[in-house]
Formats: C-alpha cells, structure tokens, sequence
C-alpha cells in the first residue's frame, strides 16, 4: 500500500514537471518566433522605426538679443515655451487617407488629453506632408506645467509626438512703444535652404517691424545644430553630436527714457495725435508716443486684427514720423527767420486790425477779429498774430520762405532709423499762386510736416541752430558687455539766423506760456521754465470743426540744465492753447521731478 502511494506521488511530480517544461517551451517559442520576426523577417522596418523615434538631427535657433530702454531696462526680451509637435513621417499608415486620419485622431487624443480644443485640419496635414516632410509640425504652444504632466504621460503612446522647448519674444511693458520696436514672428521654414537636413528645424524670430526689423541683423545671432537621442516620451535624453553651437544675439540699447515713454503715452490716452520729444543736444528721441495704438494681443484674432486694419483712426500709423500735417502756427518761428533773411528786424513793427488782404478784395482773419494793435516779433510769437506774419512772409516771398523751411528739415526725411515721411515743401513755380504765399507764412494751405520734424527744429531754436540728424539706437553690444558700434551725435544743418535773432524769437516763446494773455499759458509748467509756440490749423478750409493743434518748445532740467524740445500734434482738438499746450506742461511736470538724466 505504501509503495502505491509513493509511485502516486512520483507519477504526479513528473506530469507536473512536464506540464512546465511545456509551458516554458511555448513561452519560449513564441519569444523565438517574435525575435524571428523582428530580427530576420521585419528587421529593416524596425531599424527605421527605432532610428527615426530615437536620434534626431535638430536646429538650435540662437537666443536673441535683447532692447533696452536708455535706463537700462528690457523692453523685449525672450522667455521659453513648452510646445507640442508632431514629427508627420513618423506616424505614416498603410496609405495617404488612413495617414491623414490617423494624424487627426492622435491630435485629438493629445487636445483632449490636456483640455484644448486643436485646429488641425486635413487639408493642412496634406500640405505639410507635400511640402515640409523634414519639418515637425505645430500643435500646441506654451504648455503649462499641469498639460506638460498629462503629456508626460500619454506621449509613449503616441509615435512622432514631441514636446520641445522653443524661444518666445516678449514684450515686459506690453505695447509701450510698439510703433518704435515694432515686433517678431518665426521665419517661414519654406524660406529655409538648410530644411531639409534636419528632422526637427526650428526656425529663428525674425523682426518684422520698427527697431526689430532695423536692427535684424544685430539681434539674430547664428543658429547652431545638435544630433540628439529622443526617449519614448518625445524629451531629449542625450546630445550625441554638436556640430556647431548657437550664438546669442546682441543687445540694443535705445535713447528712449522709459518713464518718458509711459508718460507720453499716458497723455494720449483717448486722443488721436503724437508727442515727440528730443535732447536738443543730440538729437537723440526721448520719447516718440503715438495714439491710437494696438497691443500684439490683437494679432490673436483674425477678426480683431481686421478691425483695426479698417480704423478710420488709423492705430498702426506711427503719426510721429509717417502722419504729414499742417503746421499751423509753429511754423511761425521760421517765417521771422524768413523776415530776418529779407532784412527785417526784431524791432519791426506791424499794424494789426484784424485781417490781411489777400487776393482780390479778400481778407485773411487773424485769431482775434477786432486786432492785437502794433505788434513787434516777440507780441506777434506771444498773441500768435496772423497779421503780422502774413506781411512778413508775403514780403518775403515764396523762395525766402521755401529756403529758410529747408534749413529747417522741412520737406526732407530725417534719417531716423524707422519708417519716416518727407512731409511737403511748396516752391515757387509757374503754377504758382503768390497769394498761397499768405496761407503757407502762417502755416496753412500747402506745406505739411512731421511731429519729428518740428520737434527737431525746435530744438534746434533751442540750441542755437543746429540741426540734428535724429536717432533711437545708442549703442549696440555684445553678451560679453562689448559696445561694438555707437551712435555719435550728427549735425546735418543750421538754422539760417543770429544769436540776437534766436534771442528775440526765444522772448516771443517765453512770453507765450509765461505770461497773462500769451497764446500757451495753459502750458505753463511748476517744476521747470517752458518756452514754447501754439499751432491750430484747419484741415479744410470748408471744415470749420476739423483741425489739428499743435503746441511745440523746450524746457530746461532744474537739475541737470539739458535742454528738451517737445511736438504735440492732437487730431481734432479745440486749438493749440486749449488741448495741446497743456499736455506739454504736464509732460515736463511729470517727468523732470522723477528722472534726472545721467551723461
């Protein structure tokens, strides 16, 4: 009985034994046939596949250079983005149509993953497969950390999805002098001659506008190229090869003072005009403001940016150097040079009744109808005497007149560093009629100029004479604090008059803030001395409501003794005493407290 039992026990340990020999054998089999089919039948479409989800040959953008305001402080610079691509060879399909399908379900796998909504279309799948096989494609930008975990996760499921690492532009002040810095976007891959020889390119920010545009070429820096292995999950794991490393851009420092900036376009705020101030010493801008304005935020949306294409108004259009306006009064400084250049002299004197004959029993009206009585240069800057410039101007005539505004700058771009006008000068001609010689002496009729531009020459008045090429770019410097080029201020003219002809003109410009009854005593300013000029010019003579006004001077820091020259143009302002006088004072009073400029 015993020996029954114990070949029972061996019988049932040796079926054991064999039903586990030929477990292990099928298991064993069936990783032999798998390895079979991997390593001999299938091994050249698993060596692609691996080579293509594991080492990539990618381009590294350089880091561009940054802008600074004059104080030092960034007004664009760069910050990383965490962004989503799809490499479109590596998810391709038995054909082009289950491919396309494929490529939307994964990317609607990976929107609803992190709670986006992708805006993939077929059509767009297609193209990129046709044109750009070599590129990655886009799917999502700026991940935040929670979307960056869930993709963690979810990107080994999912072949050719990688998450990179990408440059972004960005602006700290947000719009502040957006018209003057302009903006970036990436470079067209299609533009790119190298595309091809990488798996994943990532193009470089290019500026587009303003200084970015202009200074391109300082900002970019190279491009460098790096062969790297990519893990399951779409991360960079190592960097096998560095065939060229990025070098970073260079840094461009502006003239523009920042708090010169934000308070010029806060005083704009709800108009439709510009201010422009410049160091009289240099030429250098201080600030140059422009409103309306826009913020990039708008390039967002289709339909706000087509808004905005359609204002009347006008919120691209840098009115400092590309709006060509009437000068109105401000003009006036120059037309005495005129008079001056024909012989008169600041003691002249001219009977003021009210009007002006022009043309055919015609009368021009000064500003005040009942008349300012006699008037010498400086009464006639301080009421802004009509009357009195137009009998100077007329005895001048159109050719003084024309010289003397051509010294000035007018009629003739600046050579500032950003898109400019010429504005307009008249000159005499066969078709021309002397009696436009009254209307042009006080501003009116067919000359147009610049903010920039009256500003420049008031500073100019300011100075002396001298007449500067303006300018926004001080210097330019490399990572390693190197300033490889700097700009030097550049006279390009003088201002035809004497030092006792400035003299009597700066009176005249004294008198109009300083004191009672002066046609800018609005403007007069607490913390500084303001000389300055009022300008209203009508667009339309048949408009009786439509003008432009102007206010333009300079004032001298308490502390630093620099002298500043200031142009404020407002579109459709009551006149140049009541609007624009005002915004100039309250300029000076708000920025000379708390800035003192260094050298």
């Amino acid at each position: 009985m015993a020996e029954e039992k114990q070949e029972q026990r061996e019988l049932n340990f040796n079926l054991r034994v064999c039903v586990m020999m030929v477990v292990v054998f099928i298991i064993f089999s069936i990783l032999c046939l798998q390895l079979w089919n991997t390593q001999v039948l299938n091994w050249r479409r698993y060596e692609d596949k691996a080579q293509q989800q594991s080492v990539r040959r990618i381009r590294i953008p350089p880091v561009r250079g940054n802008i600074y305001s004059a104080d030092g402080k960034k007004l664009a610079a760069n910050r990383s983005s965490w962004d989503v691509h799809l490499h479109l060879s590596e998810m391709r399909q038995k054909n082009r149509r289950t491919t396309v399908d494929h490529i939307l379900a994964e990317s609607e796998r990976v929107a609803q993953s992190i709670g986006r909504e992708h805006r993939l279309t077929s059509e767009q799948v297609e193209q990129h497969l046709n044109n750009y096989p070599a590129i990655s494609m886009p799917l999502f930008r700026d991940l935040s950390p929670e979307e960056l975990l869930q993709l963690w996760e979810l990107s080994p499921h999912i072949d050719g999805l990688e998450i990179v690492q990408t440059p972004v532009r960005v602006y700290p002040y947000d719009s502040l002098a957006i018209h003057l810095i302009g903006y970036t976007r990436q470079q067209d891959p299609r533009a790119a001659k190298d595309r091809s020889e990488f798996n994943y390119y990532l193009p470089d920010m290019v500026g587009i506008a303003g200084l970015e545009r202009i200074c391109n070429p300082f900002l970019l820096g190279h491009a460098g190229s790096e062969l790297v292995m990519v893990n399951s999950m779409g991360f960079v794991s190592d960097v096998l090869e560095r065939n060229e490393t990025a070098a970073a851009g260079k840094d461009v420092y502006l003239t523009l003072d920042l708090s010169a900036q934000q308070i010029a376009e806060d005083l704009l705020k709800d108009q439709i005009g510009s201010i422009v101030v410049i160091d009289s010493a240099s030429g250098a801008v201080v600030a140059m403001a422009s409103s309306p304005s826009y913020s990039l935020a708008d390039f967002g949306s289709k339909d706000r940016y087509k808004i905005l294409l359609e204002d009347k108004n006008k919120p691209f259009l840098n009115r400092a150097t590309m709006g060509a306006y009437m000068p109105g009064s401000v003009i006036k400084p120059l037309t005495a040079l005129a008079a001056f250049y024909n012989g008169a002299s600041a003691e002249d004197t001219v009977n003021c009744n009210g009007s002006a004959p022009y043309g055919y029993r015609k009368r021009i009206h000064c500003n005040k109808r009942t008349g300012h009585g006699t008037m010498d240069l400086p009464h006639a800057i301080k009421h802004s005497c009509n009357v009195y410039f137009i009998e100077h101007g007329m005895a001048a005539g159109i050719d003084i007149l024309s010289y003397v505004y051509a010294t000035a700058g007018l009629g003739r771009k600046t050579g500032i560093e950003i898109p400019e006008v010429a504005g307009y000068l008249p000159v005499n001609g066969p078709r021309w009629n002397r009696n436009e010689t009254a209307y042009v002496a006080f501003g009116q009729g067919k000359i147009e100029v610049t903010p920039l531009q009256v500003a420049l020459y008031f500073a100019a008045l300011a100075n002396g004479g001298t007449l500067w090429r303006p300018y926004l770019v001080d210097r330019i410097v490399d990572r390693n604090g190197t300033v490889e080029r700097e700009t030097a201020p550049r006279r390009v003219g003088t201002l035809y008059g004497s030092p006792e002809n400035f003299a009597a003109i700066r009176q005249g410009m004294y008198m109009v803030v300083n004191e009672e009854g002066g046609s800018g005593e609005r403007g007069k300013t607490q913390k500084s001395v303001l000389y300055g000029k009022t300008g209203t010019a009508d667009v339309e003579r048949t408009q009786k409501d439509t003008k432009h006004v102007w206010f333009a001077g300079f004032s001298e820091h308490p502390v630093t003794k620099k002298t500043y020259s200031i142009a404020v143009v407002i579109e459709n302002g009551e006149s140049g005493g009541k609007t624009s006088a005002p915004i100039a004072g309250a300029f000076f009073d708000r920025w000379f407290p708390e800035t003192a400029p260094q050298d």
